[in-house]
């Protein structure tokens, strides 16, 4: 019998994911360029206003009309930018798993307050928020992106700062007597045999099992 029945470990072309991330890049721009400063943020403030006049949640339209519109520039220079940033990671490929995250959770924001606009077809947001998750899980940037060659400087990077900084604590799949010897010796205390030699059973006798609950002497 097959290890994996559904075919979720299988492997897929990367580019034909590479040029949606690409065409999602250049819409992001688009969307950007749209609501830009210099052209007094375009239509940003006309739509928020039919957010607040056909409300999917009331609380999310009351933030839009005491926070948001009394300070439209902030709001409108925030998300000229966010909207960029994430035009130019996605068109390129940089730290694209972060800039997948960040586009779904923006979209996500945007349809609280859009879905019940008129004129806004419903299935709009489903399709333009998921694409966005399978970008970030699927690692699209390492084909036809800066990813396929930060990806590895900083594998590599985070690999030599481990080789010199080794962790300390220890690791959650230790056994629980190991971590408790580890963390004994972290403060400069015996370790408990007893739990110390758990599933090993090691015989420890009663004169033994005092030395090792007693606190080292400083030699002189």
């Amino acid at each position: 019998m097959s290890s994996d029945p559904f075919g979720l470990r299988t492997s897929l072309p990367g580019w034909p994911l590479a040029l949606f991330r690409i065409a999602y890049g250049v819409l992001f721009l688009d969307m950007a360029f749209q609501k830009a400063p210099w052209i007094n943020y375009g239509w940003l403030e006309g739509f928020i206003q039919k957010e607040i006049a056909n409300p999917t949640f009331g609380w999310y339209a009351a933030f839009l009309k005491d926070v948001v519109l009394p300070h439209f520039t902030l709001f409108g220079l925030q998300t000229f930018l966010v909207e960029f940033a994430l035009g130019v990671a996605l068109l390129f490929g940089i730290l694209t798993r972060f800039a997948g995250i960040a586009g779904f959770l923006w979209q996500v924001n945007i349809a609280l307050g859009a879905f019940n606009v008129p004129g806004e077809w419903y299935w709009i947001w489903p399709l333009q928020s998921l694409p966005l998750f399978c970008f970030a899980f699927a690692g699209a940037g390492r084909v036809l992106g800066v990813d396929r060659i930060l990806g590895p400087v900083l594998y590599r990077r985070a690999a030599a700062n481990e080789s010199t900084h080794p962790r300390r604590w220890p690791r959650s799949g230790e056994p629980a007597w190991l971590r408790a010897g580890s963390a004994a010796a972290r403060l400069g205390q015996p370790a408990d045999p007893r739990r110390l030699h758990g599933p090993l059973r090691w015989p420890v006798s009663p004169l033994r099992a005092r030395d090792l609950r007693r606190p080292a002497r400083a030699h002189r």
